[in-house]
């Protein structure tokens, strides 16, 4: 008959690794679902004062938040080519590093926001579009206050910038994409004038060269 009695110090340490084993999963999983929700989601621009508190402004949901350098928009991803804009023309026309276009009649006003990092940020990164007045707003990635009552993808007063494209635009503030391809180019091609110029100057070398071989033999004739 097997023994499997145990002494009192062998049942301690068994349930105390026992009781180890059980709580570490536990543990783990209550540490799991405290985490804050994170408020750098890809459309999450940043917060804008309104009335003693701070609301959360984001790009529409197809969108997402990008910056580059000193400038930053909603930008489209799925598109192969996007582009910012980084100052505006005339009052009217956002300019991107390839090609300025025109803003819509429903935001028919180019001007600039500005993203800080943070309430003390001093070099806030800009953002150009199109809205319905030119007053800048100021967004900030993250402030020392009590944060938002609400979420929203533009202002109340829905004169937030939009960036646009060469054929379509949102009523939405920054809800546009920038242009997925550069306007065409307003230089004049030059390849039709180039094709003449190079084949005369081609066929002057040819007559040339054929009446010097002509003259030649005609000298080796008289000798």
């Amino acid at each position: 008959m097997r023994n499997y009695s145990f002494r009192a110090p062998e049942w301690s340490c068994i349930i105390l690794t026992l009781g180890l084993l059980v709580l570490t999963p536990v543990a783990q999983q209550a540490s799991s679902t405290t985490q804050p929700p994170n408020e750098y989601a890809p459309n999450f621009i940043g917060y804008v004062s309104s009335t003693g508190s701070y609301v959360r402004i984001t790009c529409m949901p197809e969108l997402i938040y990008s910056s580059s350098g000193s400038y930053a928009a909603c930008l489209n991803m799925s598109h192969t080519r996007t582009a910012i804009a980084t100052t505006c023309v005339s009052g009217s026309m956002p300019v991107y590093p390839r090609s300025t276009v025109t803003c819509p009649e429903t935001a028919p006003l180019c001007a600039w926001d500005y993203v800080n990092s943070d309430l003390k940020d001093e070099v806030p990164l800009t953002m150009v579009g199109c809205g319905t007045t030119s007053d800048p707003w100021d967004y900030y990635r993250e402030t020392t206050s009590s944060t938002s009552l609400k979420s929203t993808s533009g202002r109340d007063d829905h004169s937030t910038l939009e960036t646009v494209t060469t054929s379509t635009s949102r009523e939405t503030s920054l809800s546009s994409d920038t242009p997925s391809q550069d306007s065409p180019s307003t230089q004049p091609n030059l390849a039709w004038i180039a094709g003449p110029i190079v084949g005369g100057i081609a066929g002057i070398a040819i007559i040339v060269l054929l009446t010097w071989i002509v003259i030649l033999l005609r000298r080796r004739t008289v000798r």
